[in-house]
């Protein structure tokens, strides 16, 4: 559920119950965290070690949170590939396909024999 949700926001930003959705994720996450000070010296939030079979749902979760906290988050783009459906970050505002190599290779395929 968090994915779906999380897809059709970054999708949609005015799909305020798919935000909401992922706000309870997050918020379920955030009461399993704990702030630690780390080896470098600085305050981190981590998961706390005895979250139990939710860790990869939080942690997950934490992630989707970073990511809808960060202006890059406007930068979210869907691959037009056919049967991709993947995300990708558009930072230079000159990307088309989440991976040339792959989707970008079958388009520019179909582009070629469709001109032949």
């Amino acid at each position: 559920m968090l994915r779906e949700h999380l897809y059709a926001y970054l999708l949609n930003p005015d799909d305020q119950r798919s935000f909401a959705v992922v706000a309870r994720f997050v918020e379920a996450a955030a009461k399993h965290s704990v702030f630690i000070r780390d080896a470098d010296g600085l305050g981190r939030w981590r998961l706390a070690r005895n979250t139990g079979l939710r860790l990869p749902l939080h942690a997950a979760a934490r992630a989707a949170a970073d990511l809808l906290a960060d202006p890059r988050r406007f930068t979210v783009r869907a691959c037009p590939g056919k049967h991709c459906g993947w995300l990708f970050l558009d930072q230079s505002g000159l990307r088309t396909y989440c991976s040339l190599v792959t989707c970008g290779k079958v388009a520019q395929a179909a582009t070629v024999c469709a001109s032949t």
